[in-house]
């Protein structure tokens, strides 16, 4: 069952972060009408929410949206990997997209050959 929080006392801690949010809100209302925001602030009694307009989202294209993906690797070579990469100032991300991104274009300019078996010249 939700709590009501308008009936908590004033010296609680989330009552603070909630009148913090409302001030805030009225605060960006009365600037709104002199810069258009990105974000749009709505508050009611017990929750702020911020969405992102429909602006935002087209500025997003889809090449910019990240997504996870699971590899299945030795835990050793995730070490060697990991240690590779951060000796060169990369995140394993990083490592694989660069290693990746060099290795198609060796394969597209013919300096490589990629198959099942490996990589031959």
């Amino acid at each position: 069952m939700a709590k009501d929080f308008n009936k908590m006392s004033e010296d609680n801690p989330v009552m603070d972060v909630l009148m913090a949010a409302k001030e805030e809100a009225k605060k960006l209302n009365k600037k709104e009408n002199e810069v258009v925001s990105p974000f749009k602030i709505e508050t009611s009694s017990a929750t702020v929410e911020i969405k992102k307009t429909e602006e935002m989202n087209a500025v997003i294209s889809e090449e910019e949206k990240r997504v996870l993906i699971n590899i299945l690797i030795r835990e050793s070579t995730k070490k060697e990997w990991k240690l590779f990469f951060t000796q060169h100032d990369l995140n394993m991300t990083q490592g694989i997209e660069v290693a990746v991104g060099y290795l198609m274009s060796e394969v597209e300019k013919g300096n490589l050959k990629l198959s099942k078996g490996g990589i031959t010249k």
